[in-house]
């Protein structure tokens, strides 16, 4: 008797801010009539063009330094690659989608809830004013370098309480990050690290994913309720409910609690493997981390090590990698 295939069960992830690089994409825009299509329509949208940091001159590290544009590069380069993915795999079904923080906007296009016309108009007015709310508050990020659980964090900031600091991200089980203003954060780092707790920067300028964003979430309110997102045809794990949600009135109120609230990638991993049967998760864009030096690959691998679950990753971020995910997906 010949050996029964597996059927795999997929998810597609999609990765944040911190992804970015100067260059990105570029060499799949000249090679690639889809990604070509997809950055040239953001061109048009994005009416400011030169500030834009994915063509033409805007690969200098200085332009991707500001958060506004590096969320725009990472969203337009993570779809392109989507593009790729769905050119390559036409007829290849996956079961849920999600994505770290503005990754979120590219899973919502692949769930089927949105076009990426209207979703881009979204990330430009959503990134246009959280970069106003930053540009008058000045806030920051940092990472709990450690094994810190949710309980383990909130332990931590008890005694910082009126200074309105806060837990923007649980990445996974040593991945908690911290947000807060500047001033109130450089306290809490000193006051840590003086009781052994090690305390990392990160390259991200604003306290995103904490209250201080809901400003922001409230400018763009309108333009998410007005949205034109349809019923899912791929369940969408949201962010801040790490729960699977298809309906358009849940997924609004996703994209707009997620922008102040904290983002659960670990729970929304764990969800997709328990709730779904996820075999196979599929990283469409840069895995690599810039401002902390982790992969949205390592994140999972220290998942799967605590948790001990049976599944495989592979990552879709380049011309290397695609042919990769081919020979890996050609096996589904």
């Amino acid at each position: 008797m010949t050996e029964e295939k597996k059927i795999e069960k997929i998810a597609l992830l999609f990765p944040g801010l911190g992804t970015h690089y100067p260059g990105m994409g570029i060499d799949l825009y000249r090679e690639n009539m889809p990604v070509r299509e997809v950055f040239d329509t953001a061109r048009d949208v994005l009416w400011f063009y030169p500030k834009f940091p994915l063509l033409n001159r805007f690969y200098r590290k200085s332009k991707l330094d500001e958060t506004v544009d590096a969320q725009r590069a990472v969203f337009v380069t993570n779809h392109a690659l989507f593009q790729l993915f769905r050119e390559r795999f036409p007829n290849l079904e996956y079961h849920v989608t999600a994505g770290h923080s503005i990754g979120q906007y590219n899973a919502l296009i692949a769930s089927g809830a949105a076009t990426y016309e209207d979703t881009l108009k979204l990330v430009v007015e959503g990134t246009r004013s959280i970069d106003d709310v930053t540009s008058e508050i000045k806030g920051d990020l940092f990472l709990l370098v450690g094994k810190y659980d949710l309980d383990d964090a909130k332990r931590l900031l008890k005694d910082f309480e009126s200074r309105k600091i806060y837990i923007a991200l649980k990445n996974s089980p040593g991945g908690v990050v911290i947000g807060g203003l500047n001033e109130d954060l450089g306290y809490a780092k000193k006051e840590l690290e003086g009781i052994g707790i090690k305390c990392s920067d990160l390259k991200i300028r604003g306290a995103y994913h904490t209250l201080h964003m809901k400003p922001a979430a409230d400018k763009v309110k309108h333009l998410i309720e007005n949205a034109n997102i349809i019923p899912a045809r791929v369940p969408l794990i949201g962010n801040a409910s790490a729960r699977a949600i298809t309906r358009p009135r849940d997924i609004q109120e996703e994209l707009y609690t997620q922008l102040f609230n904290l983002v659960q990638w670990q729970n929304s991993v764990r969800f997709a493997y328990q709730e779904f049967g996820i075999t196979f998760f599929i990283v469409i864009g840069d895995d690599y981390h810039q401002s902390i030096g982790k992969t949205v690959k390592s994140t999972l691998t220290r998942i799967h090590a605590q948790e001990g679950p049976d599944y495989r990753i592979t990552t879709i971020r380049n011309k290397i990698s695609l042919e990769k995910a081919v020979e890996k997906l050609s096996r589904c």
